[in-house]
């Protein structure tokens, strides 16, 4: 039987497992493949999935029609900076240290006045479910409660994971120690989650007369679950550590120590097995690789930053990617959280930014800058955004480089292999640099392929806000223009829409939905959009900063940029699937969160 005698049925099945770039490929060999492509209901979903950086969620029990009129309409509304409904303001339990937006949940920690904030050994976990596109309504609150104070949380709502972090600092006068242990609970049930091997796991033991003050960095990956210790201050007489178990069968995988000249302040999961550590000290990108074996971290390669003209430029680096690498062993598709059963696609990790936001010290007059020296001015951070999928390639050809030249050495030479160091200007047009600054003290600011940002705010300001938000997935443009489809809002390259975009429809009814607090919540669609622009950034971008750096360089990694107007009375701003969050904070002098405005897309 000929290709082209197969039933339709059959290569619609065989058309909707390929890439999407595929598809569109085939789309242009034949009157046969673009016939049914076109009419399929399941391709176009697929297609759908694959220009717009989603997977399809198999516990939705909706059909794909359905599913793809869904995918199209949000596709459309995020493409405009149009949000379907809006609801707040939402009270938020005040006097809490500890938050979390992932998953279209809010998580807390809650205590029940401000002494009890500063002084309780006790507190539980509160989390609230946002209203979704299609369930509009504030849900009612849950509660975990907890023997103890959380120091840190991170959560897998797919996989109804809650992480809870114990930390104990005690001193005895001569050395400090520090005892951090990860509680694993189900979100739903509060009871030990089914998937861990023990309920508790003490991640770090350090008892050291140098510990001093850290900070502490918790993150989810898969299986793995990884904390930074990380030093306030720069001093590279002290450490910073990094520890990573294998949560799942209680197997420590990483205990590494940061070398002389060395800083890590934060890092992230790339995928189940890749580890992001950026070093602030050799002002470099590092790429860890894990293998299934206990203590099997391996450096694979380092990225350097542009060249600066001073040593030790960089006073503070972060990295931000969401949402949590997926495990390769877990099955995603057993019902185990309630919110998981909602949304008809997710986004697929392997399509998401990662987000790598740095402060530059300045010298004082002139003086050249010291280690110790702390009397220094931080000019407009620098943010750039590069595709996690990107980062992976780089990893994994490095890797595959050094199994080559391990696999044709003696084991002495093998073992002094050094870790390659890519120069910046071998990678670094692969980002688009220029991103206005991460929004302060949040730091859920990027979902997938999107960003947002909002300037600072000073404490009790009531000056209204703009924001700028980035989508570095433009491939649903690409995929109209192939498709000869008014499928989006034509916008061209570097051409921008000014004004307001107008509804025609009237307001909706406006609702009152009175929640626990005994505070109302107001539900309202606006008829005018404050959006003030529109650009697809697809030209390369040239940075000349030579008062920071000693050559300039060339980004061209495209995006769309949606700036609105100053309408919105927020002190800052943070992302998820579905929503866009304004935040509220009261009491200025403690930065407590007071009340939360949900845009829902």
């Amino acid at each position: 039987m000929l290709f082209h005698e197969l039933p339709t049925e059959i290569l619609a099945n065989l058309l909707q497992m390929l890439a999407y770039t595929d598809i569109l490929s085939c789309r242009e060999t034949c009157k046969l493949l673009r016939g049914i492509i076109d009419k399929s209901v399941a391709v176009q979903y697929a297609l759908e999935l694959g220009a717009s950086g989603k997977l399809d969620n198999l516990l939705c029990a909706k059909s794909n029609a359905d599913k793809l009129a869904e995918l199209r309409e949000v596709n459309r509304r995020w493409a405009q900076f149009r949000w379907k409904h809006r609801v707040g303001p939402i009270p938020v339990r005040s006097f809490a240290s500890v938050y979390e937006f992932t998953g279209g949940c809010f998580f807390q920690d809650l205590n029940e006045s401000y002494a009890s904030f500063r002084t309780s050994s006790t507190s539980s976990i509160s989390w609230l479910p946002f209203p979704r596109p299609n369930s509009i309504g504030v849900h009612e609150w849950g509660h975990n409660y907890f023997g103890f104070r959380p120091a840190d949380i991170c959560v897998d709502v797919n996989r109804d994971l809650l992480v809870v972090i114990e930390r104990k600092d005690s001193y005895d006068g001569r050395n400090q120690s520090v005892i951090c242990t990860a509680h694993f609970r189900t979100i739903s049930t509060n009871e030990p989650h089914p998937d861990a091997l023990v309920p508790t796991i003490c991640v770090c033991t350090e008892t050291n007369p140098l510990i001093c003050d850290h900070s502490m960095v918790v993150q989810l990956g898969g299986d793995h679950l990884g904390l930074l210790l990380s030093r306030r201050e720069i001093d590279y007489s002290r450490n910073d550590k990094l520890h990573v178990w294998n949560w799942t069968n209680n197997i420590r995988k990483a205990n590494i120590t940061t070398e002389s000249n060395c800083r890590w302040d934060s890092f992230c999961f790339l995928a189940d097995d890749a580890i992001l550590l950026p070093d602030t000290g050799l002002e470099e990108l590092s790429i860890y690789l894990l293998t299934p074996e206990p203590n099997s971290i391996r450096h694979t390669i380092s990225l350097q930053l542009p060249e600066t003209k001073m040593k030790h430029a960089i006073h503070y680096m972060s990295v931000r990617c969401e949402p949590i690498a997926r495990s390769p062993t877990s099955n995603y598709h057993i019902p185990t959280s309630r919110i998981s059963t909602q949304t008809s696609c997710q986004t697929d990790p392997h399509a998401a930014i990662v987000i790598v936001a740095m402060d530059y010290a300045v010298p004082t007059e002139g003086e050249a800058l010291e280690i110790d020296d702390f009397v220094i001015t931080l000019p407009d951070p620098q943010v750039f955004a590069i595709k996690r999928k990107k980062l992976l390639e780089l990893a994994k050809g490095s890797k595959e480089q050094q199994s080559c030249a391990e696999a044709s050495s003696s084991q002495e030479i093998a073992s002094s292999i050094e870790v390659p160091r890519l120069h910046s200007r071998e990678w670094i047009r692969f980002t688009r640099w220029g991103l206005s600054p991460v929004p302060a003290r949040w730091i859920c600011f990027v979902q997938g392929s999107r960003y947002i940002s909002m300037p600072h705010r000073p404490s009790g300001s009531k000056k209204k806000m703009a924001l700028k938000f980035y989508d570095f997935n433009i491939m649903e443009e690409r995929k109209a223009e192939c498709m000869s489809q008014d499928f989006l809002p034509e916008v061209t390259a570097g051409a921008q829409a000014e004004g307001w975009i107008e509804d025609d429809d009237e307001d909706e009814e406006v609702e009152f939905i009175p929640n626990e607090v005994g505070k109302a919540t107001k539900i309202s669609t606006p008829t005018k959009w404050p959006v003030k622009s529109v650009i697809i950034l697809a030209e390369p971008l040239k940075i000349n900063k030579p008062e920071l750096f000693k050559e300039s360089f060339v980004t061209s990694l495209s995006c769309r940029l949606i700036e609105t107007e100053a309408v919105f009375d927020w002190d800052s701003v943070v992302i998820d699937e579905d929503h866009v969050i304004g935040l509220k904070e009261g009491h200025p002098e403690n930065d407590i969160l007071e009340s939360l405005d949900v845009l829902v897309f």
